[in-house]
């Protein structure tokens, strides 16, 4: 199991990447410069398919309805640094969902709940079962509540530059720390900088690391398993 996963993770550590020196990014330089999340949010599902994961927490959710341009993209294309502009913040929640896993995802504005019924119906397919929507909700509210157990923790919340977006990312796993499961994955998105303490998880990072995580892919977004 250990072979597999780190075949899947050595060879997508391949692929280019982009990491940035500032926090102002053109529109331009998002839609067409930056890694686009697609090509990681598959990494990471293959490797949880292996584990035989089942239960994804996404905090942060999507904003842009998913389309058919994006299913066609990521199904077959995966560019990674071009991809429909809508795909540059990922439908991580939804390509969970459209992976097969039990997905909660949860934020706080309630647009992203109309986006999410947008997606499917873009695409002409029935809302899942497995996808539970907890929109509008407080990310660490809702990990305080959460019954469950935790596969993948996906860390997409509170925007990069925003008050105390270091401190609530690391608030998040801690909260969800009794919650995960005893062999899981963290994923944390827009951890492409080269600035000190500028990522989402720029408190998070080293905090994993000190309790043996290891980093299985970094770039746009990072992936920590807790043990191989």
């Amino acid at each position: 199991m250990k072979d597999q996963i780190l075949e899947i993770t050595n060879e997508f550590n391949k692929i280019p990447k982009k990491y940035w020196t500032t926090l102002s990014l053109t529109g331009e330089d998002h839609d067409i410069r930056r890694s686009k999340p697609g090509p990681y949010l598959k990494a990471a599902a293959q490797v949880a398919r292996l584990l035989g994961m089942k239960t994804v927490v996404e905090i942060g959710a999507t904003r842009l309805a998913l389309a058919n341009q994006c299913l066609d993209y990521y199904e077959n294309s995966l560019d990674p640094f071009l991809s429909p502009p809508c795909c540059a913040d990922g439908h991580g929640g939804i390509i969970w969902t459209l992976e097969g896993f039990d997905v909660h995802s949860v934020d706080i504005d309630a647009n992203c709940k109309t986006q999410a019924l947008w997606s499917f119906e873009n695409i002409r397919r029935p809302f899942p079962d497995n996808l539970h929507l907890n929109i509008p909700k407080d990310g660490i509210e809702f990990l305080q509540e959460f019954q469950g157990t935790i596969d993948v923790l996906f860390l997409d919340g509170w925007d990069t530059g925003t008050h105390l977006y270091r401190e609530k990312h690391l608030e998040c796993f801690e909260v969800a720390k009794p919650k995960l499961a005893d062999t899981h994955l963290i994923l944390i998105d827009d951890t492409d900088f080269d600035i000190e303490d500028t990522g989402k998880d720029a408190y998070l990072s080293p905090h994993l690391l000190s309790l043996g995580y290891i980093l299985l892919f970094d770039g746009r977004q990072k992936l920590y398993i807790n043990k191989l």
